[in-house]
């Protein structure tokens, strides 16, 4: 059976179910962030696995990772873990806090390895081993994804509300 299931929309998309979902992102388990930054409105940016030189000559000498996970119209966390890691761990930082004081916490998920995303009741959790990004699962007044992942093969995993995921190509107009 194939869990993709094709939508007719304007924008050429996929939507895909959980299992299909859990099956896009495994091969990201064991790759490393190996920078971390805060883009506009609080917005978080993961450059995660090798580094890749840009093509642009504006770009020469910059890199963007194999992966690259970013936060959108969404609220996240960073937690300290402890066990177990929903219930018992220390906020390091939040999406509400100010912009200098993130800017100096979020460096501790660079060099720590991505274990795990999955989806724990109303959030998603991502571990980075002492670490947890948690990006809950809510409502949004616009169109844009909660986060969006970019993959190695070309393709863009967007999460939306209420679980909803759907899966295109980076080279298709937005």
């Amino acid at each position: 059976m194939n869990p993709l299931k094709f939508l007719s929309t304007a924008k050429p998309q996929t939507k895909i179910t959980k299992d299909c979902f859990y099956s896009l992102i495994q091969p990201i388990y064991g790759q490393t962030c190996w920078q971390i930054r805060l883009g506009y409105g609080q917005e978080l940016c993961l450059e995660i696995g090798k580094k890749i030189p840009y093509h642009s000559s504006t770009l020469s000498g910059e890199f963007k990772g194999e992966w690259q996970l970013g936060t959108r119209a969404s609220d996240w966390a960073i937690y300290r873990k402890k066990y177990p890691a929903t219930t018992n761990s220390d906020s390091l930082i939040k999406s509400s806090d100010y912009e200098k004081s993130i800017n100096q916490k979020i460096t501790k998920i660079s060099r720590q390895k991505i274990h795990k995303i999955e989806i724990v009741e109303f959030l998603y959790l991502f571990d980075f081993g002492l670490y947890n990004l948690m990006i809950p699962d809510q409502k949004t007044t616009d169109d844009l994804p909660l986060w969006e992942l970019f993959m190695p093969n070309n393709q863009i995993l967007e999460v939306y509300p209420n679980f909803e995921f759907q899966l295109h190509s980076q080279d298709e107009i937005a």
